[in-house]
């Protein structure tokens, strides 16, 4: 049920008012040994899964669209950041240990293929017993297979899940397209490889027409992130001349501070010219062009930034399992919207979603030891070297 609320800018300051005393009171001073950390990948998987659970409450959960607002505008960013933080985790973790494609899908693709198939046997159960609910045998073996056809917010098991799908798509072609040796131009393989798909996919008669829509805006997300990956592990020797070339030439000791505040200030313009210009409406292409800028804009923030947000941090190492938890627990099991201030019960699902992330992660995690399903495949391996000696 849509939820009614009442002064929605005054309910918005709450939530932007708490998100914001959050961060402030968990800001420390970085100490980052590299340009781009670990850290840094939490507090934007933090950002992004923050963008799309607020943008999924403002849009769809309330019947006041102006609530959240500006806060909830960015659900399509935050989808971006999450698709590019995994090729360039994927690319960086490939260039210090390389791994066979059997290797590869053993340790990559339990992490995410368990968390969804438990999730969905949850809801399906609880939707069972205590809602009378049932959803088709034949789309519901399709999402335990991870093919998710359709992205209903309103009569899917879990609608967000369509994006599981599209992110299933890059791990599989990723073994057989990335190469150490070319790493950037392996970033334009998959490119193509994922453009094909977005093109042919529509033949099969598998998706409907506004899962083709999401994934021609995503496409580029996950090469992006692994350029980036490439460019910062395995810079060319035009983009090492370059930088040194910078640095013998910069010599004042202020200079590196007021570059800082230029890539800031042009970051920052960047996201503002298209909070007010996002091409919405205007074609997939120039949507998704303004959504990258975006995430571009952001990711030069982030790396600039000399301060950390344990908050966002925190929101990040349980981003997954919040994304694959969240609507369903808002639309069919809301216990708080409707009760309280629309403003309160949005911070307070903030604290629910970390907690149950953190409970449902740990469980992952023990799942994980007792199968030992990343071990299976190396000790087959293993043994084959052995036969051979």
């Amino acid at each position: 049920m849509i939820i009614s609320i009442t002064n929605a800018a005054r309910e918005t300051a709450v939530v932007a008012f708490g998100i914001l005393l959050t961060m402030a009171i968990t800001a420390r001073g970085s100490k980052r040994k590299s340009l781009f950390p670990l850290e840094v990948t939490n507090e934007l998987k933090g950002l992004a899964i923050l963008m799309i659970v607020l943008s999924h409450i403002g849009y769809f959960l309330v019947s006041d669209r102006q609530f959240l607002v500006p806060l909830s505008n960015y659900a399509g960013v935050g989808v971006d950041l999450f698709l590019a933080l995994s090729g360039f985790g994927l690319v960086a973790s490939a260039l210090r240990k390389p791994l066979s494609a059997g290797q590869f899908y053993l340790k990559r693709l339990p992490r995410i293929y368990l968390p969804v198939a438990l999730v969905l046997l949850i809801f399906l159960i609880l939707d069972a017993f205590f809602l009378h609910q049932t959803y088709p045998i034949k789309t519901t073996l399709m999402n335990l297979a991870g093919i998710f056809p359709r992205a209903d917010l309103y009569n899917d098991i879990n609608s967000p899940m369509w994006f599981i799908t599209f992110l299933l798509v890059n791990y599989l072609l990723f073994p057989f397209i990335f190469r150490r040796r070319f790493p950037a131009l392996s970033a334009l393989a998959m490119t193509l490889a994922v453009l094909l798909f977005d093109l042919g996919i529509p033949r099969l008669n598998l998706l409907s027409p506004n899962l083709n829509q999401f994934y021609k805006l995503h496409f580029l997300s996950f090469p992006l992130g692994m350029l980036f990956a490439a460019l910062l592990n395995q810079p060319s020797a035009l983009l090492k001349t370059t930088i040194d070339n910078l640095r013998s030439k910069i010599k004042h000791p202020y200079a590196s501070t007021v570059l800082r505040l230029v890539g800031l200030i042009f970051a920052g313009f960047t996201l503002y010219y298209f909070y007010y210009h996002s091409q919405v409406g205007r074609g997939w292409q120039l949507e998704a062009a303004a959504s990258l800028a975006n995430v571009i804009a952001i990711l030069v923030i982030f790396i600039l930034k000399k301060i950390n947000f344990g908050a966002l941090a925190i929101f990040g190492a349980f981003s997954f399992e919040i994304y694959l938890l969240h609507w369903p627990l808002l639309w069919r099991y809301n216990l708080l919207f409707g009760r309280l201030p629309a403003g309160v019960a949005t911070l307070i699902y903030l604290g629910i979603f970390i907690g149950l992330g953190y409970l449902f992660k740990n469980l992952i995690n023990k799942i994980l030891r007792i199968t030992k399903y990343c071990d299976i495949y190396e000790k087959i391996h293993n043994a084959a070297l052995r036969m051979k000696k």
